[in-house]
């Protein structure tokens, strides 16, 4: 990072800090009243008897996040600004389509159950298809609009405020779930998740980010897929990080069962749908 560029993340650090906090809890809050533990599960249940069709929801969204990542970061990796292009996808693609979801549950889904379902499963490819293509370029934004000596504090401090709106929408998720007959439960949780998320990319929007000194030179993706063995080759901690990271993964494979199988052996209420979704936010 050459003077000049330094000089204007340090100017605007105070400002860039404070807009992606807002970005940081706001999407967390968004995705807790629509946890993929808890709420996407039972909702799924409500829709099918068919448990293939509840373990299908992880799959579907692992599948669409990681894959595009490989090919999207050949193209960020060559843009000397992330932020516009962040907006486009993490807008349109990753945080739109759960207004409509919302839409469709409400109109939908007790007449249509199998028509709802397909579109449930639509909206978590697509969202975790535009997450998955903005993610690298939004970690390569926040790397350069936090320098490194304060990017501990604030992925603490992003964290924990996250926390903190999480256990709020732990609370709005035992509301919603009693206080509303279903499918208009599902449908108020979606919608008020699709309005943080929202001002979640409000706060994204509101970045200031510098323009990268050198950017990488264009190649195809077949050369770039070519350098990704001695990318790994290279390096052992990164190997071993990939190598943690999927067996994490696979302990978390049965987890989208866990709140079917109490809502059936126990006859959850809602507030206690909401704390299970505390517990595993935290």
């Amino acid at each position: 990072m050459d003077a000049k560029t330094e000089d204007f993340v340090q100017r605007n650090l105070r400002w860039n800090f404070s807009v992606n906090l807002i970005d940081i809890t706001f999407i967390t809050l968004a995705f807790s009243l629509i946890s993929r533990e808890t709420i996407m599960p039972l909702l799924i249940s409500n829709l099918t008897d068919s448990k293939i069709a509840i373990g299908l929801e992880p799959a579907i969204h692992s599948i669409c996040f990681y894959l595009p990542q490989l090919f999207a970061a050949n193209h960020t990796e060559r843009l000397k600004h992330k932020l516009p292009f962040v907006m486009l996808v993490g807008g349109v693609v990753e945080r739109l389509p759960y207004f409509f979801l919302a839409l469709a549950i409400g109109l939908l889904a007790l007449t249509s159950p199998n028509l709802t379902l397909l579109i449930v499963y639509a909206v978590i490819a697509l969202t975790a298809f535009g997450a998955g293509v903005a993610t690298p370029a939004w970690y390569t934004m926040i790397g350069k609009v936090i320098p490194v000596n304060r990017r501990g504090i604030f992925s603490g401090i992003g964290h924990g405020l996250g926390a903190l709106m999480g256990i709020f929408g732990a609370v709005l998720v035992g509301i919603a779930l009693d206080e509303f007959a279903y499918p208009q439960n599902f449908a108020a949780l979606f919608l008020a998740a699709a309005v943080f998320m929202g001002i979640s990319w409000g706060g994204l929007a509101l970045n200031r980010e510098p323009a990268s000194p050198s950017v990488k030179e264009q190649i195809s993706q077949w050369q770039y897929f070519r350098q990704l063995p001695a990318v790994l080759g290279g390096n052992a901690n990164f190997r071993r990080f990939l190598f943690a990271y999927s067996i994490s993964r696979l302990g978390l494979m049965g987890a989208s069962f866990f709140i079917v199988f109490g809502n059936e052996r126990f006859a959850l209420i809602g507030a206690e749908v909401g704390l299970l979704t505390a517990v595993l936010l935290g």
